[in-house]
């Protein structure tokens, strides 16, 4: 008999004596016969492991559906905040915007025994860097005409050029071929402000004697010569005084008072 036999015949001799032993030590089950037992206690280890394995992929399917609810909860918590941002970003708009005009409001009642003011709103501005020009929402319907002042509260803007019925140009002080009669407002120095041709969004007063009291941060109207611009409307201050290089002359370095970038309002002179 070759080995191999033999321990094949050794291992069954091993498992009918654990089977005998396991059936004499177990509890006899009622109506069940002996070959029946031998069969239930072979297969209760696959049984085991059966379940187990069961066990293991109920355990792996609910960890994924609770993966799958709690990405789509996220999702949908995800929508909720860029909702809610693009909500607080509107009512933020709706606050800026009723802050601006109301300040509007507030400046058209103090000047209302001095001028006929029309509220407009930017719809367009210059491509060109330097930003010489704007579009206002109103025109010929609205009473606007070509060469009156736009000024906002706090100050001088520029003047209406080509007007449509329904909309209208404004040129801006930075333009250099837009001039203004003006004034140093203490000194009462006259002078005529103009856009700069650097394009650095300041303005200077020209035409000045070299030995005028002009000083850096007075104030700069408009002195109301020449029909275009009322009197008495706030230019900008200045910041520098330059001679001339003729030496009789020197001009005055501007910074406007109305921040000509960022025009959102402004207000038409119609009288």
């Amino acid at each position: 008999m070759g080995v191999h036999r033999r321990r094949i015949i050794w291992w069954l001799v091993v498992l009918v004596g654990l089977l005998l032993l396991a059936r004499a030590t177990a509890a006899p089950l009622p109506g069940v016969g002996f070959l029946q037992r031998l069969v239930y206690e072979a297969m209760a280890p696959l049984q085991r492991g059966t379940a187990v394995a069961a066990g293991w992929i109920a355990d792996a399917s609910g960890a994924f559906t609770a993966y799958r609810e709690l990405q789509q909860e996220n999702e949908a918590l995800q929508t909720q905040i860029r909702e809610l941002l693009a909500e607080n970003s509107v009512m933020t708009e709706y606050r800026l915007e009723n802050l601006r005009l109301r300040q509007m409001l507030g400046f058209k009642e103090a000047a209302k025994g001095n001028y006929d003011l029309l509220a407009a709103k930017v719809v367009a501005r210059s491509p060109s860097a330097w930003n010489l020009s704007l579009v206002l929402d109103r025109g010929k319907a609205d009473g606007v005409s070509p060469d009156q002042a736009v000024i906002t509260a706090e100050g001088l803007v520029g003047r209406t050029g080509t007007v449509g019925e329904n909309t209208a140009e404004v040129r801006l002080l930075t333009d250099p071929e837009v001039a203004v009669a003006a004034m140093v407002q203490v000194s009462r120095v006259p002078g005529v402000v103009q856009g700069r041709q650097d394009g650095s969004g300041r303005l200077e007063m020209i035409h000045l004697p070299h030995d005028a009291p002009v000083r850096p941060q007075q104030t700069v109207v408009s002195s109301g010569w020449g029909g275009v611009f009322p009197p008495g409307l706030r230019i900008g201050y200045i910041i520098e005084v330059v001679p001339e290089p003729n030496g009789l002359m020197e001009k005055a370095i501007i910074q406007p008072f109305a921040d000509l970038n960022r025009l959102e309002e402004v207000f038409v002179v119609r009288r």
